[in-house]
């Protein structure tokens, strides 16, 4: 029984990794052929309200994740979950979220039309799942 759970382990591991680098390689691929950092860099056509929005939603996003999952459990050592310490936590990041999408969204809208939602959904779906290939320690 022992043998068999850690096999079934092992597939659920390394198709969820499979699944992880599909997103990331498709999200790398278009983010290629698109020259998007250029665009988004020395392009005239973005909006650049929209997209400072959404980059400082982005970061900020990300720093509450970084507190939430590494800082607060593994430097404080809270005993009692994170919902409970800070209530408010999941409904701004999640506010953040998805002003940040919308904002990148209307950054590039000027500049692929009605494929901006489908390109913004798919870099989301890849910065997500990038997150299986960092090296945790603990």
């Amino acid at each position: 029984m022992g043998e068999e759970k850690r096999r079934a382990e092992r597939i659920e591991n390394i198709t969820e990794k499979v699944h992880a680098a599909f997103w990331v390689g498709i999200s790398g691929l278009i983010l290629y052929y698109t020259d998007l950092i250029n665009k988004a860099l020395y392009g005239d056509k973005l909006d650049r309200f929209s997209l400072n929005l959404g980059c400082i939603c982005l970061v900020t996003n990300v720093c509450l994740m970084i507190y939430a999952s590494v800082y607060l459990p593994y430097v404080q050592t809270m005993p009692i979950p994170i919902t409970l310490y800070s209530p408010r936590l999941v409904p701004i990041a999640t506010a953040l979220g998805v002003l940040c999408i919308v904002c990148f969204m209307c950054a590039l809208w000027p500049l692929y039309g009605l494929l901006s939602p489908l390109l913004v959904l798919i870099f989301t779906f890849g910065l997500l799942f990038s997150t299986h290939f960092i090296p945790w320690p603990f």
